[in-house]
């Protein structure tokens, strides 16, 4: 991990080396983005996790039992009866949230909007992934109580990550469109966001 925070302020340096003080507030974006890259140290990892894999039972239990499905939970084993489903730390969340954050970072900054509806954007991640993920466990838990053990083995499960991924990053844009209404403002999204490079400079 050392090397890994070493490795992105060597690469500062050398901008600032290179660039100057003014080269480097320009392309200070996608250089904040390389933060993203760093995993967190194991024990806060490791503590997240397991925070992150209750919060997806206890939630995804709740999404069951609104299906008038019987289940029990224990700690992070949702029991159906018939099966018994582990929320695996592969399955707390952890895998949605840095991309998600790093997707969200990215978006912010080029959303055309003051700073505190930026902000918004970017921490909102955090929620979203949890109440994603935790639907994810939900839908996995009725799938099998109706169809099987097999939907949440293999290719489907897979498949189920990718697809709630992708629906985290949708509701990004909803709640952007979203913000947008609530403004006087009313824009297309394509001219909510600012693709045009900044001005060159010497």
């Amino acid at each position: 991990m050392v090397i890994q925070y070493a490795f992105v302020l060597a690469v500062v340096g050398i901008v600032l080396a290179f660039l100057g003080w003014r080269g480097t507030v320009t392309i200070w974006v996608p250089l904040a983005l390389l933060v993203f890259m760093i995993p967190l140290p194991n024990f806060l990892q490791i503590k997240l996790s397991t925070e992150m894999q209750l919060i997806s039972s206890v939630l995804g239990v709740a999404l069951i039992r609104l299906m008038d499905i019987s289940v029990f939970l224990e700690g992070n084993l949702i029991d159906l009866g018939a099966y018994k489903l582990q929320v695996a730390e592969a399955c707390s969340g952890l895998r949605y949230l840095f991309p998600l954050m790093s997707f969200g970072f990215l978006i912010a900054y080029l959303y055309i909007a003051p700073f505190w509806r930026r902000a918004v954007v970017f921490l909102s991640t955090i929620p979203i992934t949890i109440l994603m993920n935790s639907f994810r466990v939900g839908v996995i838990g009725i799938l099998v109580e109706y169809y099987g053990v097999e939907m949440a083995e293999g290719f489907l499960h897979d498949f189920e990550g990718w697809a709630v991924f992708m629906l985290c990053c949708a509701v990004l844009f909803a709640e952007i469109w979203v913000l947008d209404r609530l403004s006087s403002r009313r824009r297309g999204l394509h001219q909510m966001f600012n693709f045009a490079s900044p001005p060159a400079r010497p």
